[in-house]
């Protein structure tokens, strides 16, 4: 049940487990506060659009009364607006032209009108009945559609002076006034002739309420517009998003079963070219690559098994002599050997090898040249010829130039001589008398490097209670981290200063000897050891 739950995706989402209920939760937290984010900026700037949104409609109302009136361009003559060669008015109601402003008026309930620009002479100030007051400016009105509450037109009165200096100023001017007792939102805009010359001021205004509501309708709709629009990228995101780690937990599962030891044999088919694709495409050729080496680690494995029982265990203790080897390779399989055997009665072969490179060709040329070696050796003809023989046949058919360092010894068990032949390989320790040193003698060319070397063998009388120490290359060339070799001066210190051992314990001591000098260097050589005490003459 666990291990369900563990692998559900509904309940690892709903426990928030997987990465897909985050970023899911995460768009949603998102979305929720990008929302409230843009709700309010709206609220705050829709006090200052608004008058913008406001201004943008009464400058379309004034285009739109100038497209009424008729084409031309502004001018004052005799006292009268007019534009083109149409009199807007001079400030009376006889000459005013109130057509278009009412139609205007009627058609978008903005109210408009003109004034035409007149001399300073007869201004004054203007009391009103609430107490209020304005100063006359030098423009008079011309033509509008406004009228005073009770009816009568407003023709021939005249605009503040302030705003009439503002004009003058800046050529424009907007704000809420009180028109005939209506609060109206209104736009003024300077008109010039053709010279630049100002010669009136047209005017736009509506109902502050109603501008403002419909400044709200529009922002309402705007804010329902941005926030649907947040919702369905929101939308479209989670389902992107389903999709994307839809494919992730695809790979997160072939992960898991990789982890746990199966290598699935169908590659996992995900179709996509982004990263997910090149991550795909990555566990497929992991999986493989695993999938040979562990078809490579069962081979290696099966050869470990067959170079260990072609390696003998069984280790001899006679009333003449007793042994013990040990072969511990630097990779699954090794080049190195040993080999002990009895010939007839009265003699012992022992020998040992190390085969040049490492891995499955060193291992299986290593036991065909052991394999020779025992076989030329019970032909009961002189060393010379084991090694000539020897070296003959592995040079035949050596594609892959591979060579073999070698050492061969009888030991006549009767009077304790030792005859022996090497071929390139390290010279052994003998102890005799409690005193340690290399047996030394010629070294021949290593087996398989030529055809035609010839092999001479020297000799060594042993004495009860002298040994015999042989060993490989991977012993004295052990390195520590800082690339110390452990070197035959140690080895042969170690040889003196343990030599009162049994063969069994002398190889076991001097393989941790070199373990704890390498103080967890890696192994780059194989290590093989055997050491021959000999107790008496038969």
């Amino acid at each position: 049940m666990k291990k369900w739950l563990e692998r559900s995706f509904f309940m690892r989402f709903i426990t928030f487990h997987s990465i897909a209920s985050k970023m899911v939760l995460a768009c949603l937290l998102i979305g929720t506060a990008l929302v409230f984010f843009l709700a309010e900026s709206m609220a705050k700037g829709f006090d200052k659009t608004e008058e913008e949104f406001i201004k943008d409609r009464l400058v379309s109302d004034i285009n739109y009364i100038r497209d009424l009136i008729g084409p031309g361009e502004w001018n004052l003559k005799d006292g009268g607006l007019y534009l083109g060669d149409k009199l807007i008015g001079d400030g009376t109601e006889e000459h005013a032209f109130l057509a278009p402003f009412r139609d205007h008026e009627k058609k978008t309930r903005t109210f408009s009108y003109t004034f035409v620009r007149t001399g300073d002479e007869g201004l004054k100030y203007v009391e009103k009945e609430n107490g209020m007051g304005y100063q006359e400016g030098h423009y008079i009105r011309a033509a509008g559609s406004t009228r005073r509450p009770d009816g009568t037109s407003i023709v021939g009165t005249y605009i503040d002076k302030k705003v009439a200096d503002i004009l003058d100023s800046t050529g424009e001017y907007s704000g809420e006034a009180n028109v005939e007792g209506n609060y109206v939102f209104c736009l003024y805009k300077l008109l010039r002739d053709e010279a630049g010359n100002s010669v009136g001021i047209i005017v736009v205004g509506r109902n502050v309420s109603e501008l403002r509501e419909n400044a709200e309708i529009v922002g309402s709709k705007f804010l329902k517009f941005i926030i649907l629009s947040v919702l369905l990228a929101c939308v479209i995101l989670i389902v992107f998003l389903g999709l994307w780690l839809r494919s992730v937990n695809r790979i997160r599962m072939r992960l898991a079963e990789v982890a746990d030891g199966h290598l699935p044999e169908q590659p996992l088919r995900i179709t996509s070219r982004d990263e997910l694709g090149q991550v795909t495409d990555s566990i497929n050729k992991m999986v493989e690559s695993l999938r040979e080496k562990e078809r490579l680690g069962a081979e290696l494995s099966v050869a470990t098994k067959i170079q260990s029982n072609m390696l003998p265990k069984n280790f001899p203790d006679t009333e003449n002599y007793r042994l013990w080897a040990y072969m511990h390779p630097a990779k699954e399989v090794g080049g190195d050997f040993y080999d002990f055997f009895e010939i007839g009665e009265d003699r012992l072969g022992i020998a040992i090898g190390d085969v040049s490179g490492k891995g499955v060709p060193a291992a299986l040329f290593m036991v065909v040249a052991k394999t020779i070696i025992r076989d030329q050796s019970m032909q009961n003809i002189s060393l010379e010829n084991v090694f000539n023989h020897t070296n003959w046949l592995l040079c035949e058919g050596n594609d892959d130039n591979l060579f073999v360092t070698a050492w061969l010894g009888i030991l006549d068990l009767k009077t304790g001589m030792l005859d022996y032949v090497n071929a390139g390989h390290n010279a052994p320790v003998v102890v005799q008398n409690g005193a340690a040193r290399f047996l030394k003698g010629r070294h021949h060319f290593p087996l398989a490097g030529l055809p035609n070397i010839k092999y001479a063998h020297e000799s060594v009388q042993l004495s009860e209670g002298d040994k015999l120490l042989l060993y490989t290359d991977g012993v004295t060339e052990a390195v520590t981290p800082s690339d110390e070799l452990y070197g035959d001066y140690r080895l042969l210190d170690f040889a003196k200063k343990n030599f009162g051992m049994e063969p069994k314990d002398f190889v076991l001591g001097l393989k941790d000897n070199v373990k704890n000098f390498a103080t967890g260097a890696p192994q780059f050589d194989d290590i093989t050891m055997l050491a021959l005490e000999f107790k008496k003459q038969k």
